[in-house]
């Protein structure tokens, strides 16, 4: 959010920057107009692959327009398509230690369409522990390029809701796979069957 109002700031400089001063070329009230605009309930927390990213977009490009911004290199509109994919998982099926895992206490990041994983494979087992750093080890297994089995303690169970919502935005290309698990705290024999069906959208 910072990012992108430090962007809109930018431009709207660029747009007036004659010999002003910097005060007068940044107006307050503008910036605070665009902020309230994007942080409002109308915008839907502007996630990926919703409505809310949609007004968003179309507000930037409203505010763009006003102030005379040129498209890049003569383009037809101000976007900059890219794709991402959009992962959906079909069926979840987690046994740890012979006791069957509740879908809902499991995340799976990966691009390939099916994840099948046990003790005898090339997985290496971490643990998310309590006390611990959640986000900076959270990030750093998301980016793994190996098979990992991330057991979580049940005290970062509040942050399992938004571990799911980046769940639906897939993995970068790749074979491997990072299967979260909140609440158990040891795995000596596991399964791990997971279905996942990839989109790929344009933005």
């Amino acid at each position: 959010m910072k990012k992108l109002l430090l962007s809109m700031v930018v431009l709207f400089i660029l747009s007036s920057a004659d010999a002003q001063t910097i005060d007068k070329i940044i107006k307050a009230k503008h910036v605070k107009r665009i902020e309230k605009k994007l942080s409002s309930d109308e915008m839907l927390g502007r996630r990926t692959f919703t409505p809310g990213i949609e007004k968003a977009s179309a507000f930037i490009k409203r505010e763009f327009k006003k102030i005379g911004l040129l498209t890049f290199n003569g383009a037809g509109n101000y976007r900059q398509e890219f794709f991402m994919h959009q992962a959906t998982t079909t069926s979840t099926k987690v046994i740890i230690n012979g006791n069957a895992v509740a879908d809902s206490v499991v995340a799976c990041f990966s691009y390939q369409p099916q994840v099948t994983l046990t003790e005898k494979s090339e997985v290496e087992i971490v643990k998310i522990n309590k006390g611990d750093k959640f986000g900076q080890l959270f990030y750093q297994y998301y980016q793994s390029k190996k098979n990992l089995l991330v057991l979580v303690d049940s005290s970062f169970n509040n942050r399992l809701k938004n571990i799911q919502k980046i769940e639906k935005i897939s993995a970068e290309p790749g074979t491997n796979a990072v299967v979260f698990v909140f609440g158990i705290t040891d795995a000596i024999n596991f399964t791990i069957d997971i279905s996942i069906i990839q989109l790929k959208r344009k933005h």
